[in-house]
């Protein structure tokens, strides 16, 4: 049975692993695909399965905050219910530690970088979400196929939820937010407006199409 991780542990594992050699992640997990996933992986699986983006952008959970990653391989989405922290950073740390078996530490260590950063040099996305309409994306500069396709994905469902409200007396207000990961740890911010991710997408698909990886 799943118990909660204790933040402190991942403290610890993200201060025992930069003290050796580093971060050198191993092959990724797709957790749908393994047919002996532990405890957390197991429990990873259900909250993706059970999570809808639409419901928890409107408020309709119980849990403030929300993850979701996007790597070459595999798109998950979970309330954060893994760590006895609803904290992003955390729950995705613990994300990360189901995904990569060893050395996956992206907690901030000694004020050097930032977990997001972290994830964004390992090739993925990274998505915080709180209910009542925050979602802030923070993307690779080099970006898989599958990856523009999960996006386009998300982009559809964050479009129809103005639609599916039209008669909303306090219309939601989404705030969405996209940063790209650039050369020497360098961000730049995309704007987005509409509340989708059309410049998003227009940015990977006009402009750096040579970044695509099959």
């Amino acid at each position: 049975m799943f118990q909660r991780i204790r933040k402190n542990d991942l403290i610890n594992q993200s201060v025992n692993e930069r003290a050796k050699d580093g971060r050198n992640l191993c092959e990724e997990n797709v957790l749908i695909e393994m047919n002996n996933p532990d405890s957390l992986q197991q429990r990873i699986l259900e909250l993706n399965q059970r999570f809808n983006l639409i419901d928890f952008l409107l408020g309709e959970s119980e849990v403030e905050t929300a993850i979701g990653v996007i790597t070459p391989k595999q798109s998950l989405f979970l309330e954060c219910e893994l760590v006895d922290t609803d904290h992003h950073a955390y729950n995705f740390q613990a994300l990360y530690n189901a995904i990569y078996d060893a050395n996956s530490a992206i907690l901030p260590y000694k004020n050097k970088n930032t977990w997001q950063e972290f994830v964004m040099q390992d090739g993925n996305i990274a998505i915080q979400l709180t209910k009542f309409g925050d979602f802030y994306l923070w993307c690779p500069e080099k970006i898989h196929l599958f990856q523009v396709q999960q996006l386009k994905k998300i982009n559809e469902q964050l479009k129809s939820i103005q639609i599916i409200n039209p008669g909303l007396i306090n219309p939601v207000f989404l705030d969405i937010h996209a940063w790209v990961g650039i050369d020497d740890g360098k961000e730049i911010s995309i704007e987005l407006e509409n509340a989708s991710l059309d410049n998003l997408l227009d940015y990977y698909e006009h402009h750096h199409q040579n970044f695509f990886h099959k």
